[in-house]
């Protein structure tokens, strides 16, 4: 751990190293170098490395238990749509939803047909807005992701699917503050 002293040369701190380094133009002699070092003013004795490298650490920790949870979250993805009364309204309506354009009056028309097992649906599911009284506001970022994804693959279905279109049609439909929209967009830009 190098000390940091004030070296009113270049009017910033340095450490000895970088003092040396940077001043060997000066003054070929290694050791009138080291005698000029130790007159600087030294800073105070606390080094940053260690508090850095455990933030570091915790925010590794903190990363990769968020990548468990996204992990345990694809394993379960939808696993009701395969059961009892979601997988047979599913079975029925999954090729014709498919062939509508997404947010459609078609499309809504048949939401409504659906609305039984999307009552159940998203009663299990907490990465649909209706999963919560107060919608998107009720979400934590790993409901937001798994949504925006589900958004994704979901667009991938329709025949004309577009998750840019997505957004804009749900940034709509669930009252969704333009900052959180953007954000979605600029994460197709960057990741999709």
């Amino acid at each position: 751990m190098s000390k940091l002293r004030y070296d009113p040369g270049v009017k910033r701190y340095v450490t000895k190293d970088q003092f040396i380094q940077e001043s060997l133009g000066g003054l070929p002699n290694e050791t009138m170098l080291i005698e000029q070092w130790e007159k600087l003013e030294l800073v105070n004795g606390y080094d940053s490395e260690a508090d850095t490298l455990n933030h570091i650490r915790r925010v590794a920790e903190l990363l990769m238990s968020a990548a468990q949870e996204l992990l345990e979250r694809a394993k379960r993805h939808d696993a009701s749509k395969l059961t009892g009364t979601e997988k047979a309204y599913f079975d029925i309506f999954t090729p014709r939803l498919a062939g509508s354009i997404y947010g459609s009056d078609e499309y809504m028309a048949m939401q409504k047909e659906l609305k039984f097992a999307l009552d159940i649906h998203f009663k299990e599911n907490s990465h649909h807005p209706q999963h919560y009284k107060n919608g998107i506001d009720g979400m934590d970022l790993f409901d937001l992701l798994e949504m925006f994804l589900d958004w994704k693959a979901a667009s991938e279905r329709h025949n004309d699917g577009d998750i840019n279109k997505s957004i804009e049609i749900n940034e709509k439909r669930f009252e969704m503050v333009p900052q959180l929209a953007q954000i979605f967009k600029n994460t197709v830009k960057t990741f999709l």
